[in-house]
C-alpha cells in the first residue's frame, strides 16, 4: 500500500487539541488503506525544536521515520503528565495563602478545636521548626504515625532537648523507647510521656481509651504515609483492622476537641479527602498554602538517551576530583557505579559513602543517618550515593558560602516523580541537579495502547475509575451527552460514598503513581516547573562504548556474585539453572557458580 509521511509541527504532541486532530487524520488515512509514518527530528517541545519548513538543510539528514504508535505514545506521555499533576494538586480553595521563606506557627492563624489543618510548604521552609512550636502547645497527647522507623527515629532526635545535666529530654518519644522505659506497658508510657511515634503497622498498640482530650495527630509527609497504609505495605492481613483502628483514633481525637495536622511539600487533595471521609465530613478543614519559591531555586538539567554518556559525565567528575552526590531510584545502579569507580580510581572510591538497604546498618552509615550535615563536615566524603532509603528523613544542610558538593547527579529509572523530587532535595545547596531519565521510565512501546485509560488499566484495575472519571470530565467540557453525564454522576456518587473512601483514595494514589511511572520525565519536569526550578533539556545521542563495556562487566560480576551467594545460602544447594532463574540472567555460568 502507498505510504503517507506526516511531518508534525514542533510541540504538537503537547497541545491536546492539535494532537487529537493529528490522531483523527492518521485514523482516516489508515481507514482509506494508506500506511502512515511519522517524520521525527526530536520536535517534542516547541521551545527547543522547529517545524519542518524551518530546518536547516544539514538538519534534514537527522530525520527518522517512526510508526504512528510512537507518535501516539508521546502524546500519551503528555496526557499522563497532566493526569499526574491533576491528582498531585488541590481542588479545595486554600483557607490561607502565605508567601514566606520560613513558615511559622503564627502563619496558621487560630487552630479551632476539633478541626483538621493541612499545610503545604516546600522543602527547606522550616516545617520542622514550626512543628516543634505546635507540639509544645498541645494540651493533650501527640500521636505521630509514620511508615519508616528510621524516619521516626530522626524525628525523635530532631525534637529532643538536653537538660542542665546533659540528659536527653524527648518531646516526642518512639514506641520502642517507650516499651523499653516502661517495661512493655505502652498504655502507662503513652499517658505519662504524652506522645508516641510509631509505624502504622504498630498502631493497634494504642488504646483508644488512653487518648486524652485536646490531643493531636500529626501526619508528616501525609501523602506518602497514607499511601503506605492504604496500599497495605508491611500490614499484611491486618490492614483492615489497622485502618478501622486509625479511623477510631482519628474520630476520638476530633470528637474530644483535638486536631489532625497534615504536612507535605506538595500537598494533594487525596489525604484531605481521605481524612474528611473517615471522619464523616463533620469537622472543619483549614488549608494553609505557602507559595514561596526562591528566585535562585536549584537549576536542573534533564537528560535522556544514552546511559553511557551520562555515566561518562559522572566519571569525568571523578577524574577531576569533584565532590558530588548521586541519588538514584535503583540501589543496583549505585552498587554498580561504586564498583566501576573503584576499578578506575580506587583512591576516590575509598571516600564514597553509599547509603541504601544493604549498607544502612554499617557504623559509618548510622553516623550519617543520625546527623548527615555533621557527617559531611567531619568525614569529608568524596561522594555520597543515596538510594530511596534516603528519600526522606535525611537533610544535608550547607552552611558554607562555597558548597562542599559541586552538583547532584540523579539516575531515575523507576519510582514516581514525587519520590525523585524528594531525593533531589536531600542536599539543601543550590547546586545544579543533573537528572537522567531512562527509556524504561517512558510509556511502554506497545502499539495497541491508544488511551490514558488503557495505560492505567494495564498496570492496575484500581486506577480505572479515577482515570475514567477524569476522562469523562474532559469529555463533558466538550459535549453534554446524557450518557457521559450519567456515567460521571454514577462515578461521583460512588466516590462520595463514605463506605468507599479506602478504595477511592487508593485508586487515586495508584492512578497518580502509575501515570508518573509511565511518564516519569514528563511528570518530573512538570513538578520541577511547578516548584520554580529552571530546566534545561538535552538528548544524549553519543554512545560511549568503553564506558558501556565497563558498566556491563561490573553488572555481570555482581550478578554472578549474587547468584553464587543465593546458591550457597543457608547451606542449601541450588542448581545452576535455579541460580540463573533467580537472577533472571544467563550470565551466571556453571564455571562461575
Amino acid at each position: 500500500p502507498p505510504i503517507i509521511t506526516l511531518y508534525p509541527d514542533a510541540g504538537a504532541v503537547r497541545n491536546l487539541n492539535v494532537f487529537r486532530q493529528y490522531q483523527r487524520a492518521i485514523r482516516l488515512m489508515e481507514e482509506w488503506g494508506y500506511v502512515v509514518e511519522v517524520a521525527w527530528w526530536g520536535q517534542n517541545y516547541k521551545d527547543n525544536a522547529v517545524d519542518i519548513d524551518e530546518l536547516e538543510l544539514a538538519e534534514l539528514a537527522s530525520i527518522v521515520f517512526k510508526p504512528t504508535w510512537f507518535f501516539n505514545s508521546l502524546g500519551l506521555e503528555y496526557e499522563l503528565g497532566q493526569l499526574f499533576m491533576k491528582l498531585n494538586g488541590l481542588t479545595d480553595t486554600p483557607t490561607t495563602v502565605i508567601n514566606k521563606q520560613y513558615i511559622e506557627l503564627s502563619d496558621l492563624g487560630t487552630i479551632d478545636p476539633g478541626s483538621v489543618v493541612a499545610i503545604a510548604s516546600m522543602c527547606g521552609s522550616g516545617k520542622t521548626e514550626m512543628l516543634k512550636s505546635l507540639v509544645k502547645g498541645v494540651k493533650g497527647q501527640v500521636i505521630m504515625p509514620g511508615y519508616r522507623n528510621n524516619l521516626l527515629y530522626n524525628t525523635e532526635n530532631r525534637f529532643s532537648d538536653t537538660d542542665a545535666n546533659g540528659n536527653t529530654l524527648y518531646n516526642l518519644i518512639h514506641l520502642f523507647r517507650l516499651q523499653k522505659e516502661y517495661q512493655g506497658n505502652i498504655s502507662m508510657g503513652f499517658r505519662a510521656e504524652g506522645s508516641i511515634l510509631l509505624c502504622f503497622d504498630s498502631l493497634l498498640k494504642i488504646e483508644v481509651d488512653d487518648i486524652e482530650p485536646d490531643s493531636c495527630i500529626i501526619l508528616d509527609e501525609a501523602d506518602a504515609a497514607l499511601f503506605h497504609v492504604l496500599s497495605g505495605q508491611t500490614l499484611g492481613d491486618r490492614q483492615n483492622q489497622i485502618l478501622e483502628h486509625f479511623h477510631a483514633i482519628a474520630n476520638r481525637v476530633l470528637e474530644t476537641r483535638g486536631n489532625i495536622i497534615l504536612l507535605e511539600d506538595s500537598l494533594s487533595q487525596i489525604p484531605i479527602d481521605y481524612i474528611r471521609g473517615i471522619t464523616g465530613g463533620k469537622y472543619n478543614t483549614k488549608i494553609v498554602v505557602n507559595e514561596f519559591k526562591p528566585d535562585d531555586n536549584f537549576p536542573t538539567k534533564v537528560f535522556s538517551g544514552q546511559t553511557s554518556q551520562f555515566l561518562e559525565r559522572i566519571l569525568t567528575a571523578v577524574a577531576e576530583n569533584e565532590r558530588f552526590i548521586v541519588v538514584a531510584t535503583s540501589q543496583e545502579f549505585l552498587e554498580k557505579l561504586e564498583r566501576m569507580i573503584a576499578e578506575i580510581n580506587p583512591e576516590f572510591a575509598k571516600g564514597i559513602l553509599r547509603h541504601d538497604r544493604k549498607t544502612s546498618e554499617r557504623p559509618e552509615n548510622k553516623i550519617f543517618q543520625a546527623n548527615p550535615t555533621q557527617f559531611v563536615e567531619e568525614y569529608q566524603p568524596t561522594a555520597l550515593f543515596l538510594s530511596p532509603t534516603a528519600e526522606s528523613g535525611v537533610s544535608i544542610d550547607e552552611p558554607r558560602l562555597i558548597p562542599y558538593f559541586s552538583r547532584v547527579f540523579c539516575y531515575a529509572s523507576s519510582n514516581h516523580a514525587r519520590s525523585v523530587y524528594q531525593q533531589l532535595w536531600r542536599y539543601r545547596a543550590k547546586v545544579t541537579r543533573e537528572i537522567y531519565v531512562t527509556r524504561k521510565a517512558h510509556i511502554p512501546d506497545i502499539p495497541s495502547i491508544k488511551s490514558v485509560e488503557q495505560c492505567i488499566m494495564l498496570q492496575s484495575k484500581y486506577g480505572q475509575d479515577v482515570a475514567a472519571s477524569i476522562d469523562l470530565e474532559q469529555q463533558l467540557s466538550h459535549d453534554q451527552s446524557p450518557e457521559s453525564a450519567q456515567q460521571l454522576a454514577a462515578l461521583k456518587a460512588y466516590q462520595q460514598n463514605p463506605n468507599n473512601i479506602h478504595n477511592v483514595s487508593f485508586a487515586r494514589y495508584q492512578t497518580r503513581s502509575i501515570a508518573s511511572l509511565l511518564a516519569l520525565r514528563e511528570s518530573l519536569m512538570l513538578l520541577l516547573q511547578d516548584h520554580g526550578h529552571p530546566i534545561e533539556m538535552e538528548e544524549l545521542n553519543e554512545r560511549n562504548a568503553d564506558v558501556a563495556k565497563a558498566f556491563s562487566k561490573v553488572r555481570k560480576q555482581i550478578e554472578v556474585e549474587t547468584a553464587v551467594m543465593l546458591g550457597t545460602a543457608d547451606g542449601e544447594r541450588f542448581t545452576t539453572e535455579q541460580a540463573i532463574r533467580v537472577m533472571g540472567s544467563s550470565s551466571a555460568t556453571y564455571k562461575d557458580t
